[in-house]
């Protein structure tokens, strides 16, 4: 009965692609939830003190939200466009802001340094990388989403969230009672969902469409 079940359960899913999407992105968030919760409740509570995850939270908290600020959220419409060369002028737009929001918090970094990050050091010099790496990688996401490569991106966030809590974990003696272990695992985990997803995008991306005034029209 059981094993009937199972089979007709298969069988439903590989001829189902919506099914197909959905069981891939819960595989992906829910496995990647798993590994932090793990990782949070055992290794990382013993190696590092409730001070520098403080730090950490303060840094990743800014990091998210500038992240999200930077794209204008243009990357949410990427899957939207019916033509590919469209969404292309999307992914374009949220790219290039990306980065110039990236350059404008690194401005603010050097003119001034909030107290908050002050523990870190230099390596708070680490955050307008993290905000462009956040930002272009959910516009990885969207494209990917777009092109219903849910499998991609379910691997890759995976390797995100192990990447993470490998590095956080090795490198945690290697700066004294500081949160930059943190931090540095935190930039090793984008870097891995960007090197993954990079690949896919760049093979279906219309790189003819990221021209100035498609993008240009995209956004009016």
């Amino acid at each position: 009965m059981i094993e009937s079940v199972q089979l007709n359960f298969m069988r439903i899913l590989k001829q189902s692609t919506f099914l197909r999407n959905v069981s891939w992105s819960v595989l992906g968030s829910g496995s990647s939830q798993f590994i932090l919760l793990l990782a949070t409740l055992f290794p990382l509570f013993k190696l590092y003190t409730p001070t520098q995850f403080g730090v950490y939270a303060v840094y990743m908290s800014i990091a998210m939200i500038s992240g999200t600020l930077a794209t204008a959220r243009y990357e949410v419409v990427v899957p939207i466009p019916t033509d590919d060369k469209d969404a292309a002028g999307l992914f374009g737009v949220s790219t290039i802001l990306s980065c110039a929001g990236a350059m404008l918090l690194l401005g603010i970094l050097v003119s001034w340094m909030p107290p908050w990050l002050e523990p870190l050091g230099t390596f708070a010099y680490l955050l307008p990388l993290q905000v462009l790496a956040i930002g272009v990688c959910e516009t990885h996401r969207q494209w990917l989403a777009r092109l219903g490569r849910f499998g991609v991106l379910a691997i890759a966030e995976i390797c995100r969230t192990s990447v993470l809590v490998l590095v956080q974990c090795l490198i945690a003696h290697s700066f004294g009672e500081t949160a930059i272990g943190l931090v540095i695992g935190l930039a090793a985990g984008w870097l891995a969902f960007w090197l993954i997803t990079l690949p896919f995008v760049l093979g279906s991306l219309p790189l003819r469409a990221i021209r100035i005034p498609h993008m240009k029209n995209m956004t009016i």
